[in-house]
């Protein structure tokens, strides 16, 4: 057994018979390299600042999709109705964009200092009683708490 998206990558075959009158089944699983992988678009991203969140409302209420939904049907069915409409309501209120020039915010500073966390987490967990453990002056000026 497995999953959805490993189903067309993977090949099935039964072994011949071992002798113990059980049959033994061989599920080969071929994933590609990086550079045989299909192209694939990057994720959708939306700009919420700009978003027209009354025309969203608006459309939303209005049933955008015109359907009814019937709640007799598959709950996948429910749900890709539901998802659609949601998707469809924000693609004609939101705009999409993306940041041109991202900085992260995460230096080597900050590296050293989650390092130096993480070390004092497992000495204290290690521990057999509580106790506090204390930064020192200069990572909470480093960290602008001082």
């Amino acid at each position: 057994m497995v999953t959805a998206d490993l189903y067309k990558l993977t090949k099935r075959s039964v072994l011949k018979d071992p002798g113990s009158g059980h049959r033994q089944e061989l599920a080969e699983i071929e994933i590609p390299r990086a550079d045989e992988r299909p192209f694939s678009r990057s994720k959708v991203s939306w700009n919420f600042k700009k978003a027209n969140w009354p025309l969203f409302t608006k459309l939303l209420e209005q049933g955008h999709c015109s359907d009814k939904l019937d709640f007799i049907l598959n709950p996948n069915i429910i749900y890709r109705t539901i998802k659609d409409t949601i998707i469809s309501c924000a693609k004609s209120s939101i705009p999409g964009g993306r940041q041109k020039k991202y900085k992260s915010f995460w230096t080597d500073e900050l590296t050293s200092l989650k390092a130096k966390r993480d070390k004092l987490r497992r000495k204290a967990e290690l521990t057999s009683r509580p106790c506090v453990f204390k930064l020192g002056e200069n990572n909470l000026h480093a960290l602008g708490r001082s």
